[in-house]
């Protein structure tokens, strides 16, 4: 079956409650904890929400990521959106720490078909699961998951507190997972553009972290710091869509495009050369996407999600693994070479 992967829309569901208190939670560094149990109105119900997500009105088949703003907890909710987004033939990422069984169970009772089109994102907080016990749990769910059909990958945030049990970590993954998580980078949000959120200097934090050899890791660390000065399609071929106010954002940096439920059409504005952001943080989502056409072309979202087991199977099931194998760069028209000129200087 092939899948022509048009836009990757990034959705932040307005639910702020987890069921954990990670030190380098960037949640935490925001809100106290009254604020963290809050669940914000929606504007769009589910059922007007698959009203706007055709994909006669989107261009095609689209990758949806559902992340809510507290993260890393499934809440019922959310399972009513990504349910709809299954319907209506795209294929949905969720973040969750997969230790809400209920909730994660009643999604696998859908059909294989749009279990083949499912993705979790497994965010692995080692330390809490390990605190409230729950490793077990967390083991469990992940792999049932992937024994139901559904694609996933596991992903740790990476702290210095975590540092002492690197070896027990790589160990517990290859025996329960079959390969190693992916590392990602945490961030310090108190500061202005975001840096990494360590006491180590960075060529320090880079060199105990790749002992995981982790693409995702080495991709984010390649563009950590770093402006982006070439044409990037964010806000044309990829969103950030906010379920709170229903506005589209170009990407993570959040600069407005329009109303997502607006017009026949999702509203288009690319960021072009002009970048607001002084890195892009999210960049294993937006450039792996193929967002920026110039750069990492050899990169794709395949490579920062998927793992290959030591009994040769991968975490990607083969639909997913093919769907974010593609590029939007591929599958969208770009601007001439004159008209991105025009951008940059007009």
């Amino acid at each position: 079956m092939s899948d022509k992967i048009v836009k990757f829309i990034d959705v932040s569901m307005p639910t702020w409650p987890c069921n954990f208190r990670c030190h380098y939670c960037y949640v935490g560094q925001h809100l106290s904890d009254a604020e963290r149990n809050t669940i914000m109105p929606f504007k769009y119900t589910p059922i007007e929400f698959a009203k706007l997500i055709t994909k006669r009105r989107l261009g095609g088949t689209c990758v949806f990521n559902l992340c809510a703003y507290g993260e890393t907890l499934l809440l019922p909710i959310n399972i009513e959106y990504a349910k709809q987004i299954l319907n209506a033939g795209h294929f949905v990422g969720i973040v969750s720490n997969m230790t809400i069984t209920k909730n994660i169970n009643e999604l696998l009772k859908l059909p294989k078909e749009q279990l083949s089109r499912l993705f979790f994102k497994c965010s692995f907080h080692y330390l809490e699961l390990k605190r409230r016990n729950l490793l077990d749990v967390f083991v469990d769910n992940v792999n049932n998951a992937w024994r139901s059909g559904a694609s996933i990958t596991v992903e740790i945030t990476p702290s210095d507190e975590l540092e002492p049990y690197i070896d027990e970590i790589k160990d517990f993954s290859m025996k329960h997972f079959g390969a190693l998580p992916h590392i990602t980078v945490a961030r310090n949000e108190l500061v202005h553009g975001y840096t990494r959120l360590t006491k180590h200097t960075d060529k320090e934090y880079i060199k105990i972290w790749s002992v995981f050899n982790s693409d995702l890791f080495n991709l984010k660390n390649a563009t950590w710091g770093r402006k982006i000065k070439q044409f990037c399609y964010a806000g044309k071929w990829a969103y950030s869509f906010d379920l709170s106010n229903g506005k589209c954002y170009t990407c993570s940096h959040r600069k407005l495009v329009g109303d997502f439920g607006h017009g026949k059409h999702l509203p288009q504005q690319p960021v072009c050369y002009h970048c607001p952001a002084e890195h892009c943080f999210n960049s294993h989502a937006w450039l792996a996407w193929g967002t920026c056409p110039d750069i990492f072309k050899d990169i794709t979202y395949a490579n920062v999600r998927d793992r290959i087991r030591t009994d040769g199977t991968h975490w990607l099931h083969k639909r997913v693994y093919n769907a974010f194998s593609q590029k939007l760069c591929d599958n969208n028209r770009r601007y001439s070479k004159f008209i991105e000129w025009l951008y940059k200087y007009i």
